[in-house]
C-alpha cells in the first residue's frame, strides 16, 4: 500500500468513526482517575516550566486536549521536539503491546481500514531517547477506554553544542 492510499484509508476511516467514538469517551475521564492524575501532573509541569502550548497528537476527539485546556493550557503544534524549549515536559500515551493489526471494524459497527499499532514502553522509551527527550517516569495502566495503555513523562533535552 502506497503512502496515498493509507493517508485517505485512514483519513476516511476516522472521519466514518468520529461522532460514534467521540461519544463513546465523552465521559471516559470521569472513570479513570489515574489518567485524569497524570494529566494534571503533566499541567503542572507544564505550567512550573514556563507555561505554553501544549499538543494532543494522535487520534480521537480531542477529549485529552479539552481536558488539559480547562487546566489553563492553551494551542496545538505538530512537532514534538522542534516545538519544545529545552527542559520542556511531553506526556506521551500509547496502547501497550508488541502487535500491529489492520482494525476493519470502529466504533458504533462503522467499517474502517486502518492498523493499530502497540508498542512496549521500554521501546517508546528508547525511541524518545534517540530523539532527544529523557524520560524521567513511566506507568502502565487499564482503563475504560484500553485494556493496558503506557504514560511516559520526558523532558526535552538542550541540543548538543
Amino acid at each position: 500500500m502506497d503512502t496515498e492510499e493509507w493517508l485517505a484509508d485512514t483519513r476516511t476511516s476516522y472521519d466514518t468513526v468520529a461522532t460514534s467514538f467521540a461519544d463513546q469517551v465523552r465521559g471516559l475521564l470521569d472513570q479513570t482517575p489515574y489518567e485524569r492524575a497524570a494529566l494534571t501532573l503533566f499541567a503542572d509541569l507544564v505550567r512550573t516550566t514556563g507555561g505554553g502550548p501544549v499538543a494532543d497528537l494522535g487520534c480521537g476527539p480531542g477529549r485529552i486536549t479539552a481536558y488539559l485546556r480547562g487546566l489553563g493550557i492553551g494551542s496545538v503544534f505538530a512537532h514534538f521536539r522542534r516545538v519544545l524549549r529545552p527542559g520542556g515536559p511531553l506526556l506521551l500515551g500509547f496502547h501497550v503491546g508488541d502487535e500491529s493489526r489492520l482494525k476493519t471494524q470502529g466504533y458504533g459497527g462503522h467499517p474502517m481500514k486502518v492498523y493499530v499499532h502497540r508498542r512496549r514502553p521500554g521501546r517508546m522509551a528508547a525511541w524518545l531517547n534517540d530523539a532527544g527527550f529523557t524520560v524521567e517516569a513511566q506507568m502502565t495502566l487499564s482503563s475504560a477506554e484500553s485494556t493496558l495503555g503506557g504514560i511516559l513523562f520526558a523532558r526535552r533535552r538542550p541540543a548538543v553544542q
